[in-house]
């Protein structure tokens, strides 16, 4: 199955990956809802995130957990909230989108036009974040 997420995942296209394992990655979305929007991406090639088996599903959320971590670090944010949505993008993954409302997970409304400096600039300080996420979540 290709999918826009293919070149992510074969290594070729790796510019806004923030971080990966064996099974995950996750990638910081260029035409965001809000500054700060990432999606988890799974390399395991299925239509949707409950075609996934439950061990990869439930891995999939432990991975996701610092790294909603390190954004609410980066980013003025209430909270961050997930999102399944699956419509255009035929490949399963997730989104992790910094809130203050909830009209900050509106996917039909525009998406923001940032110019690269701002998309490296806050690529930067979630991969800075991460580490400090990382241990935050290993101590719960």
């Amino acid at each position: 199955m290709t999918s826009p997420f293919s070149r992510l995942i074969d290594g070729s296209d790796r510019e806004w990956i923030l971080t990966e394992n064996e099974y995950f990655l996750a990638v910081l979305e260029t035409k965001p809802l809000v500054l700060g929007h990432v999606v988890v991406v799974a390399k395991e090639a299925k239509d949707g995130l409950f075609d996934l088996a439950d061990g990869a599903l439930s891995s999939l959320l432990v991975f996701s957990k610092p790294i909603a971590k390190a954004i609410e670090m980066s980013v003025t944010c209430k909270k961050v909230g997930v999102a399944v949505i699956g419509l255009e993008t035929r490949h399963a993954h997730l989104h992790l989108v910094p809130i203050s409302s909830a009209q900050d997970l509106n996917f039909t409304r525009e998406k923001l036009r940032l110019e690269e400096c701002e998309l490296i600039e806050i690529r930067e300080r979630i991969r800075a974040s991460l580490a400090t996420a990382l241990s935050m979540v290993n101590d719960l």
